[in-house]
Formats: structure tokens, sequence, C-alpha cells
């Protein structure tokens, strides 16, 4: 009896156990419970066609709502890195006033010692600068035989290509101008009409690859001054002719060295005369384009930029950069002002604009009695100068 009575007890228990829960669970689907669970979202047991739509398509919501964050990113991003327009050719209308500060027991005559640019950058005597016509994927393998031996050089390609070889070659320019290469353009020897049209089709092409302007241009015969200001109105700084090349606005032409497999002693005479003249430049040019000049084999050509490569005291530049600074240091003035005390004060009046990715800065020069100068201050804020013997060398930026 005692026995039936206990599992009668358990029976009753587990049949209230069993109520309740239905009791629970018919009391929940009465309501929407929303829940929420590593980034999905269902209803249960929803209780209308409203609710069921929008149950069907919440997991949705996110790819729905992307294109419209990302269309938002990228509007402020445009907003946020949106800069005023900024001229190509930055015209000086005002001069740098320079103070040179010297110590007190130089004594007042340590002020009149001469000042000068140098001839080049860094106080540097020699430029060193390679030209060479290419045609397309040549230019990089040529671009990376420079780079090894510490050259750089101008690359003149067609004033206009088209097709699959525009489309090869424009995507190396940034890799190319990466290296140090200058891209220039030029156009086959011509009558000067057909040249001029080439020159502006040329600049307007590869300007819109490159990050500098296009300012050198070769493929001239003979020039004169009505070509060269034809050239220079178009943005060009620099010019190749038949055998040398010229800054526009400068009187002299730079004699180019022709490297030719019979010709060594000839360049060993010219490289000597360069180095003998204080602002020489070495110009090494490699036509193809000439029918008549055939090029220097590869063997020889890596051979001669191995011998005159790496030198410490020589300037390294393209011949765009070399007609820039050519063309400011030649066309501005230095001028002297009333000092005060123990210090040199200069105004230097700038000359020719160039474009202000092609010569930042001019070196200056004074000669003067070792560690007598104490500072250096360009438009009264301190620069840093650097003594050489009895010369002090500073740089004064002419595109601020």
């Amino acid at each position: 009896m005692r026995r039936w009575e206990d599992e009668h007890h358990m029976n009753l228990q587990k049949f209230k156990k069993s109520s309740h829960r239905r009791d629970a669970k018919g009391a929940k689907e009465k309501q929407v419970k929303v829940e929420v669970e590593k980034g999905r979202v269902w209803w249960s047991q929803p209780q209308s066609l409203s609710l069921k739509f929008f149950a069907f398509f919440a997991p949705l919501r996110w790819a729905l709502l992307f294109p419209i964050l990302l269309t938002g990113v990228l509007w402020l991003g445009g907003c946020a890195g949106t800069r005023e327009f900024l001229p190509e050719f930055v015209e000086h209308t005002e001069g740098v006033r320079v103070r040179v500060l010297f110590d007190p027991s130089a004594g007042k005559e340590a002020t009149k010692v001469p000042v000068r640019f140098t001839a080049f950058p860094k106080g540097l005597r020699t430029a060193v600068c390679f030209g060479g016509d290419v045609k397309g994927e040549e230019a990089w393998e040529l671009a990376g035989l420079l780079q090894q031996f510490g050259w750089r050089g101008t690359l003149f390609f067609p004033c206009k290509m088209e097709g699959k070889a525009a489309a090869a070659v424009a995507d190396g320019m940034l890799q190319l101008e990466a290296r140090g290469m200058e891209v220039g353009c030029r156009a086959s020897f011509g009558r000067m009409e057909d040249v001029t049209r080439y020159a502006s089709e040329g600049k307007t092409f590869w300007d819109a690859f490159l990050t500098r302007p296009v300012v050198s241009f070769g493929g001239i015969g003979a020039i004169v001054r009505e070509d060269t200001d034809t050239l220079a109105n178009m943005g060009y700084l620099s010019v190749c002719s038949a055998d040398g090349v010229m800054a526009l606005g400068a009187a002299r032409k730079e004699r180019f060295v022709l490297p030719c497999p019979d010709g060594r002693a000839d360049i060993v005479r010219q490289w000597i005369a360069v180095r003998e003249r204080k602002g020489g430049l070495f110009y090494v040019r490699r036509r193809t384009c000439d029918s008549n000049a055939d090029p220097l084999p590869w063997e020889e050509l890596e051979s001669l930029l191995a011998e005159y490569g790496r030198m410490e005291d020589v300037w390294y530049c393209t011949q765009g950069e070399w007609a820039a600074y050519v063309l400011m240091r030649d066309t501005s003035r230095i001028v002297r002002l009333d000092g005060e005390g123990n210090e040199l004060c200069i105004g230097i009046e700038p000359g020719q604009p160039v474009p202000k990715t092609w010569c930042p800065a001019l070196t200056v020069e004074v000669q003067t009695p070792p560690k007598s100068v104490v500072m250096v201050l360009v438009e009264d804020r301190p620069v840093p100068f650097e003594v050489r013997g009895e010369r002090v060398l500073f740089e004064v930026e002419m595109v601020r």
C-alpha cells in the first residue's frame, strides 16, 4: 500500500510539471520575441504577414545598407582630400631676404665678403646627365642600368603613342619617375612647323601620365631664337638640337658626348675639359631614332656608365633639372642690403619662373674665414649651412 502511494505521488508531480511547461509555452507564443545571436535576427512565431515579411528580409539588411554606407565614406574622403588648385608656374613678385650672422670677433670687415650662387646644387662644379631616345619597353631596362651606376637621365619618348603601345608605356611612367628619371618627348628631325606641332601635342599627351610636367624636348636640327621662344611659351625649359642641349633663355649651348664604339679617346678628352671648367656639363647622348647614328652597344654603354658613375663631387641630374637650375641661377640677382652690426644682409630677386617641382632652391656661397659664421637666417628663419674650408654654403628656397 505504501509503495502504491509513492508511485501515485510521483506521477502527480510529473503531471503538474508537464502542465506547467505547456502553459508557459502557450503564453510565450502569444507575443513576438526578438532574439539576437551572432549578428542574426529572427522572430519566433510571428503573428502577422507584415512581421513575416520583415523577418524574411532581416538577414539581408547589411547587404542593403553596405552600398549606402560605402558611398557616404567615399564622399567624405573626397571632400577631405579636396585642395585648392596651384598654378604650375610660380611667379615671384617679392625678393627673399637673407641674413648671415658673423662671430663678433670677426670684425666689421667680415660682412664685406663675396656672395654668389654656386654653379650647381650643394656647391658642386660638374653636372653629369644622360639622354636617350627610347621607344617603349627598353626604357625600363635602360632606367635600371642608369640607377645601378648612380646616374640619372632623361628618356625621350615619341610625342604621341596610340593603342597598346601607349597603354603599356603609360603604366610605367610613374616607375621611371620613382627611379629618378625624367620623361621627355621628341620628334623626328624635320620642318620647324611640324616640330612645333609635335612639341605641343607631346606635352599635352605625356603631362596626363606624369606627376611633373614635361619640360625637355628633343629632335630639332638647327634651332634659332624664334624657335626657342615658341617652345618656352609652351612650357619647355630645354631643347636638344643636333649637336647639343640648350636651356631656353640661356645664351650658352652645351655640347653632347656622343659615344661610339671607337670614340673612347674623344670621351676622355671631353670629360677632362668639362672637369676643368666650373659649371661644366658632361651630357652623354644615346640617339636611336637617327638613321645615321648607330646606338652604342649595350655592353660598352654599361662600361661607360660604370667608369663615370657614383662620383661624390658630381651632380647627377636630368636634363630638366639641369635646365631649371641654370635658368634660375642665371636670371636671379643678389643685392646687398644694409645690415646691423656683424651681419651680412642680402636680398635675392628671383628671375625666370620655373615649375615648382623642378627647382625649389638655389645654393648660395659666402667666401669667409673658417668658423666665422654662426647663423644663417632666411626670412628670419634659421636654415642649416655647411662650411667647406673658406666657403659657407646654404640653400634658399625659391618656390615657397
